[in-house]
């Protein structure tokens, strides 16, 4: 006797990640009707929405940032990795000095 009333969320979890296996199968596994298994494979298909597929990113819309390169955890913490470090120190201006400081900073001569 097969199950009567709504399919569980457990039973259309099992539905949506084993619907190569075809409607038959699954009814038999699941002891529920063919029709209420094909109805819910039927609604996954209608759900599969298309608007929100994003582009893939070419090698001209690809720009790094220090920021991306940073490892995050889901908790929050940040850590700088070394390829961020790189791209920093490689990013970095050399500071001017004020013109007030430049008399008394002294260069060595190179020989």
């Amino acid at each position: 006797m097969t199950k009567k009333g709504p399919l569980t969320k457990i039973e259309k979890f099992y539905i949506s990640h084993n619907s190569e296996l075809g409607a038959k199968a699954l009814a038999g596994e699941l002891n529920r009707t063919q029709k209420s298994v094909e109805a819910h494979i039927q609604s996954l298909e209608s759900k599969v929405d298309t608007k929100h597929v994003s582009k893939t990113k070419t090698s001209e819309d690809a720009v790094t940032t220090t920021g991306s390169l940073m490892a995050r955890n889901d908790r929050g913490a940040v850590t700088m990795t070394q390829a961020a470090s790189e791209m920093s120190d490689d990013n970095r201006t050399k500071k001017q000095l004020p013109n007030s400081l430049r008399n008394d900073v002294t260069t060595i001569k190179q020989q």
